[in-house]
């Protein structure tokens, strides 16, 4: 995989040793959170009526128990099942609750579409070193008023974070089942995301990158 380009604008940096490239499943060494920070005054007059979530039929699903699977969406933080109406709903509950702020008086829908989800798998969740894996998530938003014109979009957000890994030694309640990361976390993280994209809370952009990369 080409690593993405970075963007010009400084972020803050956050170093993650070990195998991070190869435990997210990418041969780039960096990784990101990052977004076009949409303006207050926009977003302060928006109320979100509805968050859909589209994933794409060309998304590839890999349930391969290996260290570098070669697909799309890698999930394993469920029980076997859809994968993609899984990840699809982690994505969506995150946006839902990011953009809970929002009180204006203009009802408006966020139409999603899942670019990459690719967490953990069992295997390294077990074997990687500490914090020595990501979660790499990307995906796209148009907003739309109610008669479904375009207010703004698609801006692309990406919303990779540092995987938890046995070798943390986190407290049970920190993951539910092995897969890098609980699904909980997973959807505060792009709420998160979310909400700093929307100017309704702080600046998520960070550079994460393995030590040597």
């Amino acid at each position: 995989m080409i690593p993405r380009a970075f963007h010009p604008r400084p972020m803050k940096l956050m170093m993650v040793v070990g195998l991070t490239a190869l435990l997210a499943g990418c041969g780039s060494s960096s990784f990101r959170v990052d977004y076009p920070s949409v303006p207050a005054e926009t977003t302060a007059g928006w109320r979100v009526a509805d968050v859909r979530v589209a994933v794409p039929e060309t998304l590839v699903v890999s349930e391969a128990n290996v260290f570098i699977p070669k697909a799309d969406i890698v999930w394993h933080g469920d029980p076997e099942g859809d994968r993609k109406a899984q990840v699809a709903d982690i994505v969506r509950q995150g946006v839902l609750a990011g953009a809970r702020g929002l009180s204006g008086g203009q009802k408006v829908t966020m139409d999603v579409t899942l670019e990459r989800f690719h967490a953990l798998t069992p295997r390294a969740f077990y074997r990687s070193p500490a914090w020595g894996g990501v979660n790499s998530i990307v995906f796209n938003v148009t907003v739309r008023d109610a008669s479904g014109a375009v207010l703004i979009g698609p801006e692309r957000i990406e919303a990779d974070m540092p995987a938890i890994v046995a070798a943390d030694n986190p407290p049970a309640e920190v993951f539910s089942v092995p897969g890098g990361q609980s699904r909980a976390s997973l959807i505060a993280h792009v709420a998160a995301v979310t909400r700093a994209w929307l100017n309704l809370g702080p600046d998520q952009r960070v550079q994460i990158r393995r030590v040597g990369g």
